[in-house]
């Protein structure tokens, strides 16, 4: 089975890029520690969805706009049997700027890499706009549609939609191929916040790079855990063939149930991580 994978850097594989351009100093202390000092390599979703047989096709790039997801699209080619799609949409509030040479680069409501003060508020301005347009004005009434209907233009690859972000969720999740990882992550997390009460202690999720390392490395993405979990939901879902409204499937949503509370996945904890705590 063929996986066209689309979106931001949710998808696109930092473990793998950290070592090869070095673009997340972090990313890359995190990998090297785990590389270098246990029995079992850092391994993105994908790679786990790869190991797993699938035959993984990335066309996902860190930072990436909305804008720049759409022409990802132009990459896939020709449909084959049993080929899919999945896609994260990224943050409303990027957006896409040229420079003078043809070269494009992808702007967040920070403004990095503007020195001027007074154009970097201009840019942070447009990214506010954008976040309130996507949630109520053009962007709602234009964008999100069209975006359903690009992704409805694809029903053959049985679309798997997917977002780190609240803001997008909130206009997509009554697509039909939306799938809301967060909701089945949380049964877990949900499960042991309630348990954590019962036993009168603090639970502290482990998803997070930084929470992960114990701060070791500072990065909000997915870590080991967090990647893990998340090949494996997509797993479920790719090899159940269910076509969209994901969650609303009884036999489906127990599947994921299931696969989430019953991850007992152990990987070893590097020597450098100090003090590192699992819960």
């Amino acid at each position: 089975m063929r996986i066209f994978v689309l979106g931001d850097s949710y998808s696109d594989n930092l473990f793998v890029k950290s070592l090869q351009n070095g673009a997340s100093p972090e990313i890359k202390k995190f990998v090297l520690s785990i590389n270098n000092e246990t029995s079992e390599p850092a391994r993105w979703w994908t790679d786990w969805l790869d190991l797993w047989g699938y035959k993984i096709h990335n066309y996902a790039v860190g930072g990436s706009t909305i804008e720049s997801l759409l022409y990802q699209f132009g990459k896939i080619g020709e449909y084959e049997e049993g080929d899919r799609i999945i896609l994260n949409l990224t943050h409303p509030s990027r957006f896409n700027w040229y420079e003078e040479d043809g070269r494009g680069k992808f702007f967040h409501h920070w403004g990095e890499g503007i020195e001027d003060e007074k154009i970097k508020l201009i840019f942070q301005q447009q990214a506010i706009n954008r976040e309130k347009s996507f949630k109520k004005g053009y962007l709602k009434n234009e964008l999100v549609p069209f975006l359903n209907y690009l992704i409805n233009k694809h029903s053959e690859y049985k679309p798997i939609l997917w977002s780190t972000f609240w803001d997008s969720i909130d206009e997509i999740k009554d697509f039909k191929s939306f799938f809301d990882v967060a909701k089945i992550m949380n049964i877990r997390k949900d499960y042991e916040v309630e348990k954590a009460f019962l036993n009168n202690r603090i639970w502290k999720p482990t998803i997070g790079i930084s929470q992960e390392s114990n701060d070791y490395a500072k990065d909000g993405h997915f870590g080991r855990y967090g990647n893990y979990e998340l090949a494996i939901l997509f797993k479920d879902v790719l090899d159940s063939g269910v076509d969209g409204f994901y969650l609303e499937k009884d036999q489906l949503f127990e599947t994921l149930r299931e696969t989430i509370m019953s991850n007992d996945k152990k990987f070893d904890t590097p020597r450098s991580w100090e003090n590192k705590k699992i819960i």
